[in-house]
This record gives structure tokens, sequence and C-alpha cells, in this order.
């Protein structure tokens, strides 16, 4: 069964503390009897896994089969590199036209003339890659100057104004 995607059809107290839900879905990479350590993705933040042991009376196994030469690759980056997966899905998600604040002083942000303090708008979906989001920090000046920037945030660097209610 490796190699399989899977979705999450039991939620048992366990899988919950690492934060997944109901139809997450994941790769098999390992079956040992019937427990298979599956790579679970966040779907609210792309890049970031978890890696878990299922029995495999908790999973779905789902119509479709990876090519021989994706297996392949995936056996060989497996090989050559150890994966370490979060502890647990990060909860934090943002919507498309929320209002955050930065919450840091940084001079990552600084090089963009952008302080902690300043409140911003999530573009781009409200999409979270690897912890991080597009904010547009513009605006205009009392002179009619456009300031500011949209630049990608760390999730971590952000707390929620005013929720965008859709």
């Amino acid at each position: 069964m490796n190699y399989k995607f899977v979705k999450l059809i039991n939620l048992k107290e366990k899988y919950k503390e690492k934060n997944l839900k109901l139809n997450d879905y994941g790769l098999v990479l390992v079956e040992k009897f019937n427990v298979l350590t599956i790579m679970f993705f966040n779907e609210n933040n792309i890049g970031e896994y978890v890696l878990m042991d299922v029995e495999a009376l908790d999973v779905e196994v789902l119509d479709f089969e990876i090519p021989n030469k994706v297996k392949q690759l995936i056996e060989d980056y497996l090989k050559s590199h150890s994966l370490k997966g979060c502890d647990k899905f990060s909860d934090i998600s943002f919507n498309d036209c929320d209002w955050v604040e930065l919450n840091v002083e940084d001079k990552k942000y600084a090089k963009y003339n952008i302080h902690k303090g300043e409140k911003g708008v999530i573009t781009n979906d409200g999409r979270i890659i690897k912890d991080e989001v597009l904010v547009d920090f513009t605006g205009v000046d009392e002179n009619g100057e456009l300031y500011g920037d949209i630049i990608s945030v760390n999730i971590h660097d952000l707390k929620l104004v005013e929720e965008n209610k859709k």
C-alpha cells in the first residue's frame, strides 16, 4: 500500500492532538501490519505536513494511482533525505481580505518601510505557503501619495484584527 493517497475517515483523539480533521489527505509512506505511516498535508498551509502512524481502518484508500516513475522519485528522495514533519498542523488560517496587524519589528519588513503595528489586508485568497501569506500594506497618505507594499509575512508575525465576513 506504500505511496497510496488516503483520506482520514475516523477522527480519534490522538489525531485531533495533531490538529488533523476528518477528510484530511495524506500519502502512505510505510505499511507495517495494520499501521500506516502517513504524511498528512495541511490544506490551510501548503508545504506543512505531519508524519503520523495511523490504524489502517481509520483511513480510506483513494482511487488514484501514482505513476511508477513518481513512486521511484519518492523512494529515491526518502532514501537520501530524512523527513521531519511538524509536531502538529498550525491552527492559524486567514481568509482573503481579513485585516491583520504586524506584531513584530523585523528588518525583513522594515526594508519595505513596514513596522510593528502596521495594519494590512490578507491577499491571494488567504493561501498560506510554508507559514507565509501575502499582506497588502499599501495606502494613500495625506498628500495623495501611494505608500507601502504587498509583501510575504510569516503568519506568526501577524494577529487578526478584523475577520472578513464573506
